[in-house]
């Protein structure tokens, strides 16, 4: 289970995450050079996966006290 602090600093990533994809898919729009557009892309990709990936555990983490404020600590299988 995530503290309060955790779940305030992966929100704070999250939202950094979202703004430096909005900024590498503008890059990859206006960027003349092939070469740095692609650049650009990948990066854009690995702040997308790392995006989804920290989501997932927002999401795993809400779950869990979900089920645990209800006092039925359960394994739950996806």
């Amino acid at each position: 289970m995530l503290s309060e602090r955790e779940v305030i600093e992966l929100n704070e990533r999250i939202m950094g995450h979202l703004s430096l994809m909005e900024k590498y898919r503008v890059y990859t729009q206006l960027c003349p050079d092939p070469q740095v557009r692609d650049m650009a892309a990948r990066h854009q990709q690995v702040f997308q996966n790392h995006y989804q990936t920290m989501i997932g555990f927002m999401q795993n983490a809400q779950n869990l006290q979900a089920v645990t404020a209800a006092g039925q600590l359960q394994w739950r299988v996806s």
